[in-house]
């Protein structure tokens, strides 16, 4: 039910985020929503949220080493050698640390520096990247992709609830088992 007050219509809108195998991804900031954050499930409910167009956003820049190994260099060293390429888009958005919309071994170097200790956070890169869950991929290289880490939709007056669905990539992390903070037994 809508909840009508003053001029205006209120309805519910959850937020959901879940990494690229589809596990929850918490501790994430819904900025357009003050101090929400996502719980164990990935998700968060606000109520009360206006009906009227509303861009959610999302953040998440803690724990860039988390899930991070030496086993994701080796998998971005096939890949920069072509002996195990790439097959998913959302390899190459981990893959580029540097944010130059490319994998190469400057990327590789770059991760290794923050496992050794160098760096402590990527110096040109957030420590997880976002996009609507259906963002469709356009390019041969899918880190050359504009990625937008925002959904911008209407909310209706008739809808119960009104979703908003990311898609987390956790930077440097290979092997898509990250749901932030731990790594996942799947």
């Amino acid at each position: 039910d809508s909840i009508y007050f003053g001029n205006n219509y209120f309805r519910t809108a959850t937020v959901s985020v879940k990494n690229p195998k589809l596990l929850p991804v918490s501790a994430v900031q819904i900025i357009d929503l003050g101090s929400a954050i996502t719980d164990a499930a990935g998700q968060v409910s606000q109520f009360s949220i206006p009906c009227f167009d509303q861009k959610i956003q999302v953040s998440q820049k803690t724990g860039p080493l988390d899930g991070v190994s030496t086993f994701d260099l080796v998998a971005m060293s096939k890949h920069v050698l072509n002996v195990a390429p790439f097959t998913e888009p959302w390899q190459f958005i981990a893959a580029d640390i540097n944010k130059n919309k490319q994998v190469t071994t400057f990327d590789i170097v770059e991760l290794r520096k923050l496992i050794l200790g160098i760096y402590t956070d990527f110096p040109s890169n957030t420590s997880w990247r976002f996009h609507p869950k259906n963002f469709v991929f356009t390019k041969t290289n899918p880190a050359e992709e504009a990625l937008p880490d925002t959904i911008q939709q209407y909310i209706s007056p008739d809808a119960d609830t009104t979703f908003f669905e990311f898609t987390g990539i956790k930077v440097g992390e290979m092997y898509c088992c990250i749901v932030s903070g731990k790594a996942s037994s799947a």
